[in-house]
């Protein structure tokens, strides 16, 4: 534990592998406090589990895992020396204590995946068929509109017809 650098212990409270609910980690929090809020270096900390369960931990500074397994008085872990196990992080040590992992492989629902692009780009097709039907129908009907008023809106037929008052 180095204090100065900010290397302490945190509770990982959000653990899903956090099997004791009622933990105090009121000693924890109030360690973090000492370092970050009044600024005392601590050198040693020392924590008795007195509950049996699993407790994950990680470093403030680092953010690396610390899993820690109490077993009954009755158990015993088979790396022990003087009461104390201590094992790298893989799947048969965190077996020892109960950890155990499956391999879930999802498979994708493909009727979903191949429905939802239908129905997406479907529905991308439409709109933009419908803007398109939309203005070319407002553009016929404007153009109808200016038929029956004797007017047209090219510059050709336009300048005819200035031609033609000019002559006149």
């Amino acid at each position: 534990m180095r204090s100065k650098e900010f290397k302490y212990p945190r509770y990982f409270k959000d653990s899903i592998l956090n099997t004791n609910e009622k933990f105090d980690y009121g000693p924890f929090t109030k360690l973090e406090e000492m370092i970050l809020v009044q600024n005392i270096t601590v050198e040693v900390f020392s924590y008795i589990f007195k509950d049996v369960g699993i407790y994950v931990f990680e470093n403030a500074a680092s953010g690396t895992v610390t899993i820690i397994g109490v077993v009954a008085e009755s158990s015993s872990c088979p790396n022990m020396i003087n009461g104390i196990g201590v094992a790298m992080k893989t799947k048969e040590s965190l077996a020892e204590i109960g950890i155990k992992s499956y391999d879930k492989q999802i498979k994708p629902n493909w009727w979903f995946i191949v429905l939802s692009f239908i129905l997406l780009n479907g529905f991308v097709y439409i709109t933009i068929y419908c803007f398109l039907h939309g203005y070319d129908l407002g553009t016929s009907q404007g153009g109808l509109l200016n038929r029956e008023k004797g007017e047209s809106n090219t510059l050709y037929y336009d300048t005819l017809r200035e031609r033609d008052e000019e002559e006149e």
